[in-house]
């Protein structure tokens, strides 16, 4: 409540859209989380933080989406994600489970390709059965309940 009001009071400052956006966060509150943070965004855009604060917030957001089977919605907010952090793996890896839940399987394979690529190391499960065959990303992914059906 007293950082609403300072807000008010001082709307050119970037540190209490940020901490205010971090407090909505931590109560769940995507979409005022997301608003405080692209009012920072808008006050400092050459700031390296606040870009990974959004794409954290929309990272959960899709999450939110996955589960409730919103996969479009899911994959949107993945991308976006990724547009402002894009060196971080998970983000790609979600990308990949909105685009298999959506039977994009090409796609989502070419993202765990990009998650490699980035920097994550996969499990062995990716490359092998549990017979020791070769196993495809996707067949993976659906293996181990990765999208929700």
């Amino acid at each position: 409540m007293l950082l609403g009001e300072a807000l008010r009071d001082e709307r050119r400052e970037k540190g209490l859209c940020v901490d205010r956006g971090d407090c909505f966060l931590r109560l769940g509150e995507l979409a005022y989380t997301l608003a405080d943070y692209q009012q920072a965004l808008e006050l400092s855009p050459g700031d390296c933080v606040v870009p990974r604060r959004v794409a954290a917030a929309l990272h959960e957001q899709g999450q939110r989406d996955l589960v409730a089977r919103q996969y479009r919605q899911a994959e949107s907010r993945f991308s976006v994600a990724i547009e402002h952090e894009p060196q971080k793996p998970l983000y790609y890896l979600c990308w990949a489970r909105a685009h298999l839940c959506l039977r994009r399987v090409e796609k989502a394979e070419a993202l765990l390709c990009l998650a490699a690529i980035r920097g994550m190391c996969l499990h062995t499960a990716i490359t092998q059965s549990p017979s020791g065959a070769p196993l495809g990303a996707a067949a993976w992914l659906d293996r181990s309940g990765f999208c929700l059906r």
